[in-house]
């Protein structure tokens, strides 16, 4: 059986719209496959860029908190020192209180004489000052053999003996005596951070 032109025709035909269709059908699988490759990798980058940015978030939140309790823990302390500098402080106005009243009574006096007899034991062949303070120039007899001499930064009392040919200074001072145990009581270790 002899094809005619027509059938010969639609037969080529057919074959080139079958290969088209299957053509057509591996190009729309492709595009189909590559389509969703495209939107799963889109998906992924999508969920590591929020993962990202939660954990860029948590970070910023955990710096952010950081930050805070630091901030909380330097208040904890500005208030622990200015608490404690008070403490020192009412502890040793309590203490000048009583260095006045030592001052005041017949003791102080002695306390004068006593530096004055250490001063002489120490240098006894030297030529000496005594500086105390103006208002306890009335005890300038407890210095015999010093030449007595005024120092307004005297201001707790006692004595400043200075023997300038051999270097040196006995300082029978309250003052110094306060500000040295002042010291001492600020660095002990109960009263340390």
């Amino acid at each position: 059986m002899k094809l005619s032109e027509a059938q010969r025709f639609g037969r080529f035909e057919k074959a080139v719209f079958d290969d088209a269709d299957k053509t057509a059908a591996e190009i729309t699988a492709e595009a189909n496959r590559q389509y969703t490759e495209t939107i799963e990798a889109a998906e992924q980058a999508s969920e590591q860029r929020i993962e990202s940015a939660e954990r860029a978030e948590s970070t910023r939140e955990r710096e952010r908190q950081l930050r805070e309790v630091s901030a909380q823990k330097l208040a904890c302390q500005r208030e622990i020192l200015e608490h404690r500098q008070e403490l020192i402080d009412r502890v040793f106005e309590a203490v000048s209180e009583k260095l006045v009243r030592f001052r005041a009574s017949d003791k102080y006096e002695l306390y004068l004489r006593d530096a004055s007899v250490a001063a002489w034991a120490a240098y006894p062949t030297s030529e000496g000052k005594v500086y105390i303070a103006p208002s306890d120039m009335k005890y300038a007899k407890q210095f015999d053999g010093f030449e007595v001499c005024e120092r307004d930064s005297i201001e707790l009392g006692g004595a400043l003996f200075i023997f300038e040919k051999e270097g040196v200074a006995l300082d029978f001072t309250l003052d110094s005596a306060f500000e040295e145990q002042r010291a001492r009581f600020s660095e002990r270790r109960e009263l340390a951070l």
